[in-house]
This record gives C-alpha cells, structure tokens and sequence, in this order.
C-alpha cells in the first residue's frame, strides 16, 4: 500500500470537523414552541430497552399535544452520538419534545427542566 494514500487518510480523520450533540442556543419559548408536545410529568421509572431508555411518566399537566393521559411512555435515545436524555426517577420536570414513529420522544434540543415545587403550581406555558 502507498505510504502517501495511508497519510492523505489519517490527515483527513484528524483535520474533519466531528459532530457532537448541540442544538444552539434557543430559547425556551422557541424550544416549546417548536415542540409537537409538553407536559409536567412526575417520572416514575426508567428502563433500557435496547438502544432507547423508556421513561414512566404520570402526566400532572398537559400543555401541548395529546399528553393528557394520566401515565405515559416517554422515549430517548441510549446511544451517545443520538443525544438521549437523563430524568431522575421521582421528580417533576417540565417536558417538551418531538414524536418520533408515534411515540414521545426526547432528544438534546428538547425541554427537559426539573420544576420546583413552587414552579408546579405556577408553571404556564409561552403564547406560541
């Protein structure tokens, strides 16, 4: 193999910009706004199943979309490179994603915001 070929391509690796997760900075109000769906949510468990972690969430508010079950499945990625989401299991959060093949999903760019308990009473969403 020519040396020259193998340099051309380690040169290339080195010097190619990587993608990592990031969404910019936006706002809030525009991240809600640009959802298909919001909540408040009490998550309640938390499961790997394959590449995904499965969030069991009791809805206490539902803001935009069709979230206004009493207990829903919230999905996010496992993989790094796809930009899943951590929730502590047993806190609220203000909740607000995209639908992805029918299911709730949340992604980097979503919102996901631990409310105070104060913030639980008093929480409206942006006029969009």
């Amino acid at each position: 193999m020519n040396i020259a070929y193998v340099l051309l391509a380690l040169s290339a690796a080195v010097f190619c910009p990587g993608e990592a997760c990031r969404c910019g900075i936006v706002e809030e109000k525009d991240r809600f706004c640009r959802a298909e769906w919001g909540m408040i949510g009490h998550v309640v468990s938390s499961t790997v199943v394959g590449d995904e972690r499965v969030f069991g969430v009791i809805v206490r508010g539902s803001l935009k979309g069709n979230t206004g079950y009493s207990f829903l499945r919230v999905y996010t990625s496992t993989v790094g490179s796809l930009c899943g989401v951590k929730l502590g299991v047993n806190k609220d959060y203000l909740l607000a994603g995209s639908i992805n093949q029918q299911r709730l999903y949340l992604g980097l760019c979503s919102i996901v915001r631990e409310l105070t308990s104060a913030e639980l009473l008093t929480y409206r969403p942006p006029p969009c």
